[in-house]
């Protein structure tokens, strides 16, 4: 159901910026508009078509960025998915599926319902650190390697 979400989001959003200029929109930062998991990216890209830049619409409107946590250049993909992974919960959807195959029927909800209690204390432990550590980097951008900075200077 949510991938189901996730896709019609997508295409009511590219459709709405489907005849808009990106560049015009985004004062030449970004060329183009592209998708993952339900999230919409404004991209550059270089010759060979791979993304270069990326930045979602919320983070945009909010002038922040998701950057490497060593160097301050933009992240890369393999962090983004990284990071990804955790935020949306991908990892213990995983799970769910794999359960399906490992354990018996009677057994799947027990299975299941671990998996959403460690899925929250995550969730929870990262709102922690957000809030309470000095450089407001959660366990999603500890595993990306990643933090978020502000554009406003």
């Amino acid at each position: 159901l949510r991938r189901w979400q996730a896709d019609i989001k997508t295409k009511a959003i590219k459709s709405y910026f489907a005849d808009m200029p990106i560049s015009k929109i985004t004062n030449g930062e970004y060329s183009g508009i592209e998708a993952w998991n339900g999230d919409i990216y404004f991209t550059t890209v270089d010759d060979k078509g791979n993304i270069i830049k990326g930045q979602t619409i919320g983070k945009k409107l909010l002038k922040i960025r998701v950057v490497d946590n060593e160097t301050n250049n933009p992240a890369n993909m393999k962090q983004i998915i990284l990071r990804s992974l955790f935020i949306y919960n991908v990892i213990s959807m995983i799970l769910s599926i794999l359960l399906v195959y490992i354990i018996p029927k009677n057994n799947y909800f027990v299975g299941v319902s671990l998996i959403t209690i460690i899925e929250s204390i995550f969730i929870i432990i990262t709102t922690i650190m957000v809030v309470y550590r000095k450089d407001k980097r959660g366990l999603h951008d500890i595993i990306g390697k990643t933090k978020v900075i502000s554009e406003r200077g």
